[in-house]
């Protein structure tokens, strides 16, 4: 009788490597916002966690893995999970397994879902499934971005496109002049700036007015009379300098 329970402990401990693994089909619920399944069929392979990444629109799924040749099959939501491209098609999934870039094989797309397999050893610990889009939970619950359709994105409506704020900002002003309409963007004209000349200009009273520039405010104002009299000055002074620089002796 213990020969015989010898020989069965013996039998077990020689076998035991050699027991088949059995598969383990479930589903594993996601919250992120809303909750979401994941259908899974592991082969050597337990899910301990899924942990949604909206830094890297990826999955971390945390397993434990106890046979050399394990599989693990997921079917993920698109609405919680997809990759697709500027066209709005898809594009497969990036896996990283332990910080190691691994295959990924997809199997029978829907218009809900992407299933997808992975090869697993027991040394694996960490998976990361990275795709182009994660869903962005809202502040009480439900979400607030939606998944991409499968739809080719459409045009908004000219009247929509016309309603956008227009901010126009002049460097001449302070502050800012915003409008509904681009049409209807109004400018302030910056004020002419002669650089080294003086700037005149007359008054509806007759009055000359002359800017001295670079001076701020300083302005000088003479009648026709007073400018007659500066010209007729100015003349004589250039008379009397003339003729006196012609009867000097040359040397």
């Amino acid at each position: 009788m213990v020969r015989l329970a010898l020989v069965a402990s013996a039998l077990f401990l020689v076998f035991l490597p050699l027991s088949p693994v059995f598969a383990d089909t479930g589903s594993f619920p996601v919250v992120f916002g809303n909750t979401y399944q994941i259908n899974y069929n592991a082969n050597g392979v337990k899910i301990q966690d899924i942990e949604p990444n909206p830094t890297y629109d990826e999955l971390t799924i945390t397993v434990q893995v106890s046979s050399q040749s394990a599989s693990l099959d997921l079917t993920i939501p698109r609405a919680l999970l997809d990759s697709k491209d500027q066209h709005n098609n898809d594009t497969p999934f990036l896996a990283v397994v332990d910080g190691t870039p691994a295959n990924v094989e997809e199997k029978a797309p829907t218009a809900t879902t992407r299933t997808i397999s992975l090869q697993l050893t027991p040394d694996n610990k960490q998976i990361e499934i990275i795709g182009t889009y994660i869903v962005t939970p809202g502040p009480n619950g439900g979400v607030t971005q939606s998944p991409p359709s499968n739809s080719a994105p459409q045009t908004p409506p000219l009247s929509q496109m016309h309603n956008h704020t227009v901010s126009q900002t002049s460097p001449y002003t302070k502050n800012s002049t915003t409008q509904s309409h681009p049409s209807k963007v109004t400018t302030k004209t910056p004020p002419s700036i002669t650089q080294g000349n003086t700037q005149s200009k007359t008054n509806t009273g007759g009055n000359i007015v002359f800017t001295i520039p670079y001076i701020p405010n300083a302005t000088i104002h003479l009648s026709p009379i007073d400018c007659a009299v500066i010209g007729a000055i100015s003349i004589v002074i250039v008379i009397v300098i003339a003729s006196t620089a012609r009867k000097r002796p040359k040397l």
